[in-house]
């Protein structure tokens, strides 16, 4: 498990058997390119992800905030990070991307989304 809070740049990762790891990170946007000097720009550094319902049967929304509109590459893993399905979805206006996961069985996965350098990873349970 990772996961990370942009409000104060907590970073937290679990292992399986291992404990827990936490620790303050500080991420950059390289896919923005720097203002010109003497313009004040805004840098979006700010990423989340949503999975609903979560559980699911068969098919699942992907809530994606910080992203741009346009295909995203979305990867799902089993428990021991095999790859079981991939996606390359355009990414609506919204924010929003559908799935379909019939096929899974039931259990734990991983869900990742990645654009440019956006990338996020959320638990899914299939049920």
């Amino acid at each position: 498990m990772l996961k990370y809070r942009p409000s104060d740049g907590w970073l937290v990762a679990g292992t399986h058997g291992k404990g827990m790891y936490a620790g303050h990170v500080t991420l950059i946007d390289t896919t923005t390119p720097p203002a010109p000097a003497g313009v004040e720009g805004k840098l979006e550094s700010s990423y989340d992800m949503s999975i609903f319902p979560n559980p699911a049967n068969d098919r699942v929304e992907l809530r994606l905030s910080g992203y741009e509109t346009g295909e995203v590459k979305v990867v799902i893993y089993d428990q021991i990070g095999r790859e079981v399905k991939h996606y390359s979805p355009r990414l609506t206006p919204g924010g929003t991307v559908e799935l379909d996961v019939r096929g899974l069985r039931t259990g734990t996965y991983y869900v990742e989304a990645r654009q440019g350098a956006r990338w996020l990873v959320e638990p899914l349970m299939v049920r």
